[in-house]
């Protein structure tokens, strides 16, 4: 190999070196973002989750109570 082949590559491995540091830097925003939003939602999924118990329960009480009066 000559210098001038030796720096052409050395300047192809340093430019692939800086896209994936770039990528990699883009990667790490990207995660850091969904980790936030995992940890903002949190308390909504229990509200959701609080609301669809309730409502299953308020349904079979009224159910109940109509099948009760309806049939006696």
């Amino acid at each position: 190999m000559t210098q001038s082949n030796v720096d052409r590559e050395l300047g192809e491995v340093s430019a692939r070196l800086s896209t994936l540091e770039r990528e990699m830097s883009e990667i790490r925003e990207d995660i850091r973002w969904m980790r936030d939003q995992v940890q903002q939602t949190k308390g909504g999924w229990r509200t959701i989750a609080f609301l669809i118990s309730a409502s299953g329960i308020l349904g079979a009480l009224v159910t109940l109570v109509s099948q009760h009066m309806w049939f006696k």
